[in-house]
């Protein structure tokens, strides 16, 4: 994955330059330390849903030696959107606990 990301920041770069010149400026390069680079690494996706037991089919496997990882992220839509709404039934559970406890604790207060 690193030798993409590397020909992936090397041609963003080229495109950077050719843009610049384009619009009559002196291209200025980002140091490949402060260039931000987002996605997934496919094996570490692999690998989490390896622990959890869940069959997920947005990971391409490479085919032989010279072939690559990659990742379909449209498959990621459905899990995710899951994930979201188990989470915020699980925060509207605790908000109504919290909401319960401070009403409470605010009545323990007032009886002193």
């Amino acid at each position: 994955m690193k030798r993409i990301t590397i020909i992936l920041m090397a041609a963003c770069t080229a495109l950077l330059m050719v843009y610049c010149k384009q619009q009559g400026r002196n291209p200025q390069p980002l140091p490949q330390e402060e260039m931000v680079q987002t996605g997934f690494i496919a094996q570490e996706v692999e690998q989490a849903a390896q622990q959890t037991g869940y069959h997920f089919s947005g990971i391409d496997k490479p085919k032989n030696e010279n072939d690559l990882y990659g990742l379909r992220y449209a498959e990621f839509v459905v899990p995710l959107v899951k994930a979201v709404q188990e989470q915020q039934a699980l925060i509207e559970k605790l908000s109504k606990k919290v909401e319960t406890l401070e009403g409470l604790t605010h009545l323990l207060k007032s009886k002193k």
